[in-house]
């Protein structure tokens, strides 16, 4: 994992992962600072053999949300999230169908893994499985993210870049209390029509699960299941 996690490290000073250099939104060190989202991520650790934790940046993503899903999309959004829903509880056939699909960013506060190949739709890629294949955890399962006194229970719910680290949902944003929503939607203000696209001024601590994902999840049950079991995990790490 030390040499893993020293190639995120030589993609911030260097924009090289795993010996090529990253272009385009692929790089970690943009030219222009004020672009510039560095992974700042300090290592990773095991935990008692149950779960993974490591320190990064933390980044916005709105994939799912009703920005890019029904408003108006950035240039590096999408609707869908790469985990999607197979099941569906009473009443939630009354959601529009993105919400009926995909995890909404708005709503779930969910965490982003390396995940996206180089070569798009190829999700068997080496780079595209390397983190599943060092850390076991892949998408749907759960875990915490820990700021300060504050412990907030998260689903992995959608893949970025390979060669990056550290992003979360609007509504994790929300959960730590330093919202990226500048204008919501005035007939339910749930919802985020204008985002704030910068990171966090500090890392937080991300302990995630292998193994853990709940095969039930629902787009009206997937907050309290998941609060119920990452938080039940967490407590068992004894922290």
């Amino acid at each position: 994992m030390t040499s893993y996690s020293a190639q995120f490290k030589r993609c911030d000073r260097e924009n090289i992962f795993n010996g090529r250099e990253m272009r385009g939104n692929k790089r970690c060190r943009h030219p222009d600072p004020r672009r510039r989202d560095l992974n700042n991520l300090d290592g990773f650790f095991r935990l008692n053999g149950k779960a993974i934790a490591f320190r990064a940046k933390m980044s916005v993503d709105v994939d799912g949300g009703y920005a890019p899903c029904a408003g108006t999309r950035g240039r590096t959004d999408q609707c869908p999230t790469t985990y999607f829903y197979k099941k569906l509880s009473p009443g939630d056939e009354a959601l529009p169908k993105w919400r009926q699909k995909y995890v909404t960013s708005d709503i779930v506060p969910y965490v982003v893994i390396p995940y996206d190949s180089l070569r798009p739709g190829r999700p068997n890629d080496r780079e595209s499985r390397e983190f599943r294949d060092k850390t076991g955890v892949a998408m749907g399962d759960v875990g915490v993210v820990v700021d300060g006194d504050k412990v907030i229970p998260v689903l992995v719910a959608d893949g970025g870049p390979h060669n990056k680290i550290g992003e979360g949902s609007l509504a994790l944003f929300d959960a730590l209390g330093d919202t990226r929503c500048a204008k919501r939607l005035s007939s339910d203000p749930r919802f985020c029509t204008k985002v704030k696209n910068y990171s966090l001024g500090r890392t937080v601590e991300y302990v995630l699960f292998p193994s853990s994902k709940i095969n039930d999840l629902t787009p009206s049950n997937t907050n309290r299941k998941v609060s119920e079991k990452a938080l039940k995990l967490y407590r068992a790490l004894g922290r």
